[in-house]
């Protein structure tokens, strides 16, 4: 049995550990899933600090988020049967992935900055890079088939634009409107409420410490 354990914020979206998480349930697979608190400022800064925000323990081996993003969604998806075998269809998984990790980082970028700053550069992508990323995922959601992004099946992919829309849907990311998507991709969510109603899925929610998945009046974190 493999001796894994996931560290990431104890918060129910994010870059670097929500999809992971989630797929290690619905694959089934043990790991030990340690999330630290989102208000436990000290400790986000300090991880923050020495980019350690999310990190991957297989064994004796350490795995961080910031080295290794694509390499730790294949890893966990590939442990969970939620990577396709075919290269093709892996190659169709692996180009949202990396659409998807490319529109989070440029969102985690504004995270650390002051309230001012953060206000400018998160209308900056309101205005250009988020419309286009959710187009482009709509685009090739639609090229899928219109319910999972490769395989005709659930894969990491889908679990990265799963955590993505709900980050943007819910109202945790500040000066970010709560109806981008459904303005930019509606079927975007679509896709959302398809896997929100998976058995495993309602199951994880139910069961997870974070919180529910209502639009909180804006309950804003970052």
């Amino acid at each position: 049995m493999l001796d894994l354990k996931l560290s990431y914020l104890d918060f129910p979206e994010g870059r670097g550990g929500e999809a992971e998480r989630l797929a290690f349930h619905l694959g089934g697979v043990a790991f030990e899933d340690d999330r630290y608190p989102l208000d436990d400022v000290v400790s986000i800064v300090l991880r923050a600090q020495t980019m350690q925000v999310s990190v991957l323990q297989v064994g004796e081996f350490q795995f961080h988020h910031q080295d290794a993003v694509a390499e730790i969604a294949r890893y966990v998806g590939r442990v969970s049967k939620l990577y396709p075998d075919d290269p093709l269809q892996a190659l169709l998984c692996d180009v949202v992935l990396g659409r998807v990790e490319d529109t989070l980082a440029r969102i985690g970028a504004t995270c650390w900055q002051d309230d001012e700053a953060r206000q400018t550069a998160r209308h900056t992508l309101v205005m250009h890079h988020l419309p286009a990323a959710l187009a482009w995922l709509q685009t090739r959601l639609e090229m899928g088939g219109g319910e999972y992004f490769a395989n005709h099946a659930l894969t990491m992919a889908d679990l990265k634009v799963f955590t993505l829309v709900r980050s943007l849907n819910f109202g945790r990311l500040q000066h970010i409107p709560t109806d981008l998507v459904a303005q930019c991709a509606p079927s975007l969510n679509e896709h959302r409420q398809r896997i929100e109603m998976i058995p495993a899925v309602v199951q994880y929610y139910a069961r997870s410490s974070v919180l529910p998945s209502v639009p909180a009046s804006t309950q804003s974190v970052s």
